[in-house]
């Protein structure tokens, strides 16, 4: 979808709409998520952001976190 449909209120995501239906219908919520050294992560799914926590996950991050 083009950047500037976005705040067009006529657009609509069906993957989102069918979520919000579920959490709607069932009480659940459901987010993308990601097990760093048996944590659940849960945030932006996008590679700086899942780099940067699984670097904040090491008591010593390795130099590669610098």
């Amino acid at each position: 979808m083009p950047q500037d449909e976005w705040n067009n209120k006529k657009v609509t995501n069906s993957i989102i709409d069918l979520e919000l239906e579920h959490w709607e219908q069932f009480g659940t919520k459901t987010y993308p998520s990601l097990i760093i050294n048996d944590r659940v992560y849960r945030g932006q799914i996008e590679p700086t952001s899942v780099f940067n926590a699984i670097c904040a996950s090491f008591v010593k991050a390795p130099e590669t976190c610098n």
